[in-house]
């Protein structure tokens, strides 16, 4: 089998010379060339694998990119161990020094994968799917796909080094974290999903409630609804006004109650009668399910807080003012530990809110933030800084800064991301170098 001459290596001194004129970004790309590099030493057998649910599409190469085999791959362990025997055989075949594996972080099965691998002590690296994407239409000028040409895309990034170093977790208790922080999201995302419902039908069939009750969720209108909505439910407006007039209980502002059936007796109404009865026991599943997801979340957020004071990053992280420990526990619950990133920027573009280059010669466009990163974690992002308007002086300074200056003032969600970013890198520092919160260093300069 051929192989690749590596150049000639460059005189000590003059690569010394060359790294004093670095800037901090060649810097940085030359590190992480160096690690791609040092990776990717000697002579492995490369394996792109593009997984699916039942069996995963294998392409065998060298470093040199030369196919030398491809092969489909159940999805099961007797599956994967059966490739695996093989692809050894076919390294000592073709005197290879070892094998990695590189394949795209795939729903679930690239996790069975990965834990395969790492049980046979098989280096692997994953690929983003958005890079398989792009380098499919760079070299072949289509959009369409196939599993073994996906493999093998898969297979050229990792010898360019064009991979992530996402791989398993490890730790338990960041893995646990990151787990009930998507959960925390979801259930989150489920309740004002049953609070928009729950709007959307008073609106139909009582929007008076609207005018009494801003929020149709808070304890006395949930426990109103709840008594409006049982059986047997009022046919009529008439007998939705009977009803109401006889509630009584501690948990009821019957002051709200009386000024709810003075507007139902003013004519008109601006209800659909016809859709009531139904509509007051959809609420009324709406309202249960809501307080379902809300207990669920309400002891999530009591199991996030607890792991987060097993982190070593609590003592530090608690002298930000303004920022619940609920919040920081969900934020390194999607970034998990900070000190493996090797700067702040890249928590921004973890989260997706780095600012963009819009620019092409003398012309410069609207910048915008990226959005390819993880949703969750930006959500938790602009919580954290709407929290922080009422607490910490500093951030509030640096945001309102943002939308007042003369130059190129920013609207307030422009300023918010800005804030995020200020918030990550101020994170990542405290996190590796251990400093508590220091206010006089995130002053608003004006």
């Amino acid at each position: 089998m051929s192989r690749r001459k590596e150049p000639p290596a460059e005189p000590a001194p003059e690569r010394e010379r060359e790294r004093e004129r670095e800037t901090v970004g060649f810097r940085r790309r030359r590190e992480k060339r160096e690690r791609a590099a040092a990776f990717l030493t000697g002579a492995p057998l490369l394996v792109g694998l593009d997984l699916a649910k039942r069996s995963h599409a294998a392409w065998l190469t060298g470093k040199d990119l030369v196919p030398i085999e491809r092969k489909m791959v159940p999805h099961s362990h007797a599956g994967l161990t059966a490739f695996l025997d093989h692809a050894d055989r076919v390294r000592a075949k073709h005197e290879l020094d070892r094998l990695i594996v590189f394949m795209e972080a795939t729903s679930y099965f690239w996790q069975n994968v990965a834990n395969l691998l790492e049980a046979r002590g098989v280096a692997y690296r994953t690929v983003a799917p958005l890079a398989v994407d792009r380098q499919r239409e760079i070299e072949h000028l289509t959009y369409a796909k196939s599993d073994y040409r996906d493999a093998e895309l898969i297979a050229r990034l990792g010898a360019g080094g064009q991979w992530l170093h996402r791989v398993l977790e490890a730790d338990r208790l960041w893995l646990d974290l990151h787990a009930l922080a998507i959960e925390h999201e979801v259930l989150l995302e489920a309740e004002t999903a049953e609070q928009l419902r729950i709007c959307d039908l008073l609106g139909v069939a009582l929007p008076e409630f609207h005018e009494d009750f801003k929020d149709p969720l808070g304890e006395t209108a949930r426990h109103l609804l709840r008594r409006l909505a049982a059986a047997p439910r009022p046919e009529t407006y008439d007998a939705l006004i009977d009803r109401a007039r006889s509630l009584d209980g501690h948990r009821l502002r019957l002051g709200k109650v009386r000024a709810l059936v003075g507007r139902l007796e003013a004519a008109p109404r601006f209800g659909v009668e016809r859709v009531l009865p139904v509509a007051l026991t959809r609420v009324g599943l709406a309202v249960d399910r809501y307080e379902t997801f809300e207990a669920q979340r309400a002891g999530l957020r009591r199991t996030l807080v607890e792991l987060y004071e097993r982190t070593p990053y609590r003592p530090v992280l608690d002298t930000i003012p303004g920022v619940a420990a609920e919040s920081h526990a969900l934020l390194l619950g999607f970034v998990g530990d900070p000190r493996r990133y090797d700067r702040a920027t890249c928590l921004s573009k973890l989260a997706g809110i780095e600012p963009r280059d819009n620019a092409s010669g003398d012309g410069e466009g609207a910048h915008s933030i990226s959005h390819r990163g993880r949703t969750g974690l930006r959500s938790v992002l602009y919580r954290i800084v709407f929290g922080c308007q009422r607490k910490n002086t500093e951030l509030t300074g640096y945001l309102n800064r943002l939308r007042t200056r003369e130059d190129n003032p920013l609207a307030w969600h422009q300023a918010a991301m800005a804030t995020a970013n200020k918030y990550l890198r101020l994170v990542h520092h405290l996190c590796v170098s251990g400093e508590a919160y220091d206010a006089s260093k995130l002053v608003a300069r004006r």
